[in-house]
Parts: structure tokens; C-alpha cells; sequence
């Protein structure tokens, strides 16, 4: 069967602050779609508004196909057009509180929360699903390395720090949400969770944490400063590190934060909280 129509697609937004009734606004010019394939299209440049909703445009709704089979009668039939998949790719922008006292966890995605870069990770398993909301329904929703026992082996960590069985060390880079509101922020709790990790959960941690205006900074530059020295962990369990415990800290904002587990392992959830710098007035 051969379709007598083009079909085309457009997409088209509307601007999360445009009082009612909202005004859609184009982003991406009609583009024509052809039948079982995956369409991809990039715009010149991001977007420099934020925006809430998306509306897609199909046309035509539907259309008549046209049967030229020998073994069939010709003649038409009314038939519906469909998109099955409907994929954003977009940088977030978070709403926060105006209480200078709300405390945030600026590590979750929710909030721009971003894994940035990581020495090792065990395959198929993300970094990034340390920054998921809950606690995950397996340990394959969490982040785990893959083993090794070389000794000195040691990933993005200063040289001097607490030594531990192997010395083996794997980091990971977190870039908070404080850094996408263009301020530090105060960091009170954090939470490492190895929930599920029972046999291979990570036997200790190190907070790291640093005030840089990089927002890729890598995992071995200078400026780093410990605030947890290693701390052992348990399996199956949710570590709280409160602000009474950090060191190096008091009084200072920090922009990322730099966790290295220690011996290789996995660990579920991360959490960072603390207030935001902005409304505090710094």
C-alpha cells in the first residue's frame, strides 16, 4: 500500500511563566517523518527560555491509502496516523524554596542533581542512579564498580589520604543543583545507602567537597578537601553523615561533592542536604 499524503511532524511549546491563557511558541519547523524509523533532531541552539509543557503537531490526522495489489479490489481506506515514542532531551531548571531554612537534597535529580564523571562503574549500571528518587527496587537501580586488588590503586583521590585495606578507591564526581542557580550552597547531612548490597556493598566511604566555578571539574584536581575521612559502611543500610561529623567545612559553600568508595563495591543512593546559598543572601 503507498500513502497518497506526506506525512509531517512539528513540535511546539509553551513558556512556563506566560500568564493565561498560554501562548504556544514554535521551537522546531515542520519536518517530514517517514514510515518505522526513529526521527532525530537537534535544534541550532538550546531554547533560552524555560519551558513547562510540549505540544506536538502531526499532519495530517489521518489520511486515505490507496491498495494496488492484483489480488485485492482497488479502492481506499481511512486510516489513522501514529507516533508510538515522543522523546525531550532537555536541561532541567529547578524551582526552589524562598525559605532560607528549607533544606534541600541537592543531589537528587529532582533538582538538577548531576553525575559528571566517574572512575569505574560495573557494566550496564549507571551513576546517575545514585541521584534517583526512593531507594530502587534492586541493587541494578544503584551504582557498583567493578573489582580490583592492585595495590595503590586509586581513583581521583589525593595523594595522603587515610589508608584502608587495598588502598583500592573508586570516585564519583556529583555536581549539585546549587551550581545551576549560579550559587554555592551549605551542606548539613549526607547519606550514602547500600541498600540491596549485601556481599558487595562498599565497606567504607570519603566525602569530598569543593567550590569551584567549573561545573565539569574533574575528579583529580587540586582544591579538593576531605570533609568525611573513611568511614565504614554497612550492607543493606542507610549512612548518615551529619554536619557534626565534617571536617574542613565550617562556615564554607560547596558547589560539588566527590564520594570515593572504598574497596570496590556498590553503593544505592546518594543524598546531599543542605540550603541554598541564594536566599541566605551569600
Amino acid at each position: 500500500m503507498v500513502s497518497r499524503l506526506t506525512h509531517l511532524a512539528s513540535t511546539k511549546t509553551t513558556f512556563i511563566l506566560t500568564p493565561k491563557p498560554f501562548r504556544w511558541e514554535g521551537i522546531l519547523t515542520m519536518r517530514e517523518c517517514g514510515p518505522s524509523r526513529r526521527h532525530i533532531w537537534k535544534l541550532s541552539s538550546p531554547t533560552t527560555k524555560a519551558y513547562s509543557h510540549v505540544r506536538l503537531n502531526i499532519f495530517p490526522d489521518r489520511c486515505n491509502l490507496i491498495t494496488d495489489s492484483p489480488t485485492t479490489n482497488t479502492g481506499s481506506t481511512n486510516t489513522l496516523l501514529g507516533i508510538p515514542r515522543f522523546r525531550l532531551f532537555r536541561t532541567t531548571v529547578s524551582v526552589f524554596s524562598s525559605d532560607p531554612d528549607a533544606i534541600i537534597d541537592f543531589a537528587l535529580v529532582s533538582f538538577d542533581g548531576l553525575a559528571i564523571s566517574y572512575s569505574d562503574r560495573n557494566s550496564g549500571i549507571k551513576a546517575a542512579n545514585l541521584l534517583l528518587p526512593g531507594r530502587g527496587k534492586d541493587a541494578g537501580n544503584g551504582w557498583e564498580t567493578n573489582r580490583s586488588r592492585e595495590p595503590g590503586h586509586v581513583d581521583w583521590v589525593r595523594q595522603g589520604c587515610t589508608p584502608f585495606p587495598w588502598t583500592s578507591r573508586n570516585a564519583l564526581v556529583i555536581l549539585t543543583g546549587f551550581h545551576h542557580k549560579g550559587a554555592p550552597g551549605y551542606i548539613e547531612e549526607i547519606v550514602v545507602d547500600t541498600l540491596h548490597f549485601r556481599g558487595n556493598y562498599s565497606q567504607a566511604v570519603e566525602i569530598y567537597t569543593i567550590n569551584s566555578s567549573d561545573q565539569h571539574i574533574a575528579g583529580d584536581a587540586s582544591g579538593w578537601e576531605l570533609i568525611v575521612p573513611a568511614h565504614s559502611c554497612e550492607a543493606d543500610k542507610e549512612h548518615a553523615f551529619q554536619s557534626t561529623l565534617f571536617q574542613n567545612i565550617n562556615g564554607k559553600t560547596v558547589t560539588h561533592v566527590k564520594m570515593a568508595i572504598i574497596l570496590d563495591g556498590g553503593v544505592k543512593r546518594s543524598r546531599v542536604f543542605g540550603k541554598s546559598a541564594i536566599f541566605a543572601g551569600n
